[in-house]
């Protein structure tokens, strides 16, 4: 279970992924598509948090000790990218 880039309550990755069938699976390839792009566009430093934390599904400990760096800073990086996707990816993926 991963957080929910948008809120703040747990979301199983594998019910999002179940849900997409029939008509909603080619809107689920174009969430896939924006998102993944967005993702690719982030900071390096940014783009390293979401990766490891969304991706790799590693804890904020976990990946502040692969970067090297506090969990603080770790937190932070991920806030950073979180709110340039929310930006960036306003009006474009169907939640």
């Amino acid at each position: 279970m991963r957080k929910n880039f948008f809120k703040n309550e747990r979301t199983d990755i594998n019910d999002l992924f179940a849900q997409s069938t029939g008509d909603n699976k080619l809107e689920q390839t174009e969430n896939d598509y924006y998102v993944t792009s967005a993702v690719m566009n982030l900071p390096m430093k940014e783009k390293e948090a979401v990766i490891i934390y969304y991706y790799q599904e590693l804890s904020i400990k976990e990946g502040a000790r692969v970067l090297g760096i506090q969990e603080s800073a770790f937190s932070q990086r991920l806030k950073r990218g979180r709110d340039r996707l929310r930006k960036e990816l306003k009006g474009s993926v169907i939640l």
